[in-house]
């Protein structure tokens, strides 16, 4: 059975949080996540996109291979009830049926990722 992309996600950032701050190789990342690479090749610019992944390059026995892990964000989102009434979510009509993996959901949500986007450029 084929993953949805909300469950990719979240199994994504398992793999992740996993391998920590030392990383995961990108093929053994790939391997884990059990998708092919052309799938992996859009989830991996996804990721990068929304600030969650950060690629690094190492050379280990003259070859270079591609990290992975966890953007370090010093992004501090201040938690006050004037912040929590302009997250998006919270106005949407979909609220009560949106969910990872449904339709509509989370990750494939452009307005709460402007938001988000907005949010982190500030």
């Amino acid at each position: 059975m084929e993953k949805s992309e909300a469950e990719l996600l979240n199994l994504a950032l398992e793999v992740l949080k996993k391998y920590g701050d030392e990383g995961v190789p990108q093929d053994k990342f790939i391997e884990e996540l059990g998708i092919d690479s052309k799938e992996a090749i859009k989830l991996l610019s996804k990721l990068t996109k929304k600030g969650i992944l950060k690629k690094e390059t190492r050379k280990i026995d003259s070859k270079k291979v591609t990290y992975l892990r966890l953007f370090e964000s010093n992004l501090k989102i201040p938690v006050s009830l004037e912040f929590l009434s302009q997250i998006p979510c919270f106005k949407c009509k979909y609220l009560l049926v949106c969910k990872p993996g449904s339709n509509p959901n989370p990750a494939d949500c452009t307005i709460l990722d402007e938001w988000l986007e907005k949010l982190a450029s500030k």
